[in-house]
């Protein structure tokens, strides 16, 4: 009904700053993605509408032809207000798109003539987080396979074309934003852009609409620059300033929980001293307060010591470089058994089942740990609570073979569950 309205027509034809003069106010700029998202949804309502894509984005594209004008170089003065604007607006599109027909309307209007103008922007105005920040958002929707929108054809390269784009702009915003120098707010200049990067990294790989496998088969670097520029990221932010901003927190801890699970191999290749600060990383992960961020780092440890307990039987190049870092990190497996141990008997943590996977990996990997840590816990228990103690210890490897099968892990996570309720009497 409301598409039969003349007013509403009116409106989906003509929504440059000429009719509605409140989008060029500095004051309501976060105000145009809503408004260009209820547009859109009104457009998408109906397809016979008397209105199509064509006329509605027309005034959008008005302000990439304003960008055309002004020399790249002078986009950070000159053109910045464009940029803003226009990142806001299609984001408010592409919001609105919950369909394979509606996001593909506007994945045909952007790509390929216009996404060198979000790469040109990455290049040119990293630096600038008024405009850096609403490119990447735009960019985290468009990448967003919400409700199953961008299910491509089988014979269909978008889903390759789009990831090769996103690198690109992954890998020019690392490039600047890595090399500039933090003046007063840490999280607004860096760390924001930077989280919402490791968003889109999660959003593209969980997204199941690109064949990763293409890349190397091909000797298209895409894929691994894109990586490269992640880790670079990474590194950045020291690991305390991660902990610090919630947000960074949670995106950083997802995207490896992501990146681990589909391309653990380019994490074992990496120098030990980044291997390393990872692992510290996971170490502060674990004892987070908010429960999705440990599910998620302890989901990442999990897929990395299951392929350490993998390689390490096998005489590869692949387990020389994990033989490598355990070999300058030997406390690597003892640290996170006792602190795992420790989060589950004294922090009353709600996702015991997320902590136990990794759990049982180490006591899999490193058996003379697990008891090590055995003995100094009955020895730290006063004389009438030992007998109680040792019968909890014993039964967290009841009818568990020493292995990562599948029932091996469901049932030390069963067990698990028995002895932190056997213990909570006399703890």
């Amino acid at each position: 009904m409301l598409l039969k309205i003349d007013n509403v027509l009116f409106i989906l034809q003509n929504h440059s700053p000429e009719h509605f003069p409140f989008v060029l106010q500095p004051s309501n700029v976060r105000q145009r993605t809503t408004f260009y998202q209820i547009l859109a949804q009104l457009l998408f309502l109906d397809e016979s509408a008397n209105v199509n894509f064509k006329q509605f984005v027309a005034p959008v594209q008005r302000q990439f032809q304003v960008l055309a004008e002004i020399p790249a170089h002078l986009w950070v003065t000159d053109g910045q207000q464009t940029l803003i604007g226009l990142f806001r607006d299609i984001r408010g599109i592409l919001a609105a798109t919950i369909t394979k027909r509606s996001y593909m309307m506007v994945f045909d209007w952007l790509y390929p003539q216009y996404f060198p103008v979000f790469i040109l922007a990455a290049e040119r105005c990293y630096s600038i987080p008024s405009i850096t920040t609403p490119l990447l958002k735009c960019l985290c929707e468009c990448t967003n396979n919400k409700t199953q929108r961008m299910t491509f054809d089988a014979s269909s390269p978008n889903g390759i074309l789009l990831f090769r784009e996103v690198s690109k702009i992954l890998v020019a915003y690392s490039n600047g934003i890595i090399s500039t120098q933090i003046v007063n707010n840490p999280y607004a200049e860096r760390y924001k852009g930077i989280s919402v990067c490791f968003q889109i990294l999660t959003k593209v790989m969980t997204g199941n609409y690109v064949n990763f496998g293409v890349f190397e088969l091909y000797g298209d670097k895409a894929l691994s620059e894109a990586l490269r520029a992640i880790i670079n990221l990474f590194l950045a932010v020291p690991v305390d300033d991660i902990m610090v901003y919630p947000k960074l927190t949670l995106s950083t801890f997802h995207m490896f929980d992501v990146l681990f699970r589909n391309h653990i191999q380019v994490i074992v290749e990496l120098d030990t001293t980044v291997f390393s600060r990872i692992c510290s990383a996971f170490q502060l992960g674990l004892c987070h307060p908010k429960p999705q961020v440990v599910t998620h780092c302890a989901a990442a440890l999990d897929h990395l010591l299951t392929f350490f307990c993998q390689q390490l039987e096998q005489d590869t190049m692949t387990s020389r470089q994990i033989a490598n870092h355990l070999q300058n990190n030997p406390d690597l497996f003892p640290s996170f058994l006792n602190l795992i141990f420790n989060i589950l008997m004294f922090q009353g943590v709600l996702n015991r089942w997320s902590l136990s996977r990794p759990l049982f990996v180490l006591v899999c990997l490193n058996t003379a740990c697990f008891n090590q840590w055995k003995e100094q816990v009955l020895s730290s228990q006063s004389p009438s609570n030992k007998q109680a103690m040792q019968d909890a210890l014993n039964g967290l490897l009841k009818d568990v073979e020493i292995n990562i099968e599948t029932r091996n892990r469901e049932r030390f996570t069963q067990n698990v569950t028995v002895f932190l309720k056997n213990i909570e009497s006399f703890m």
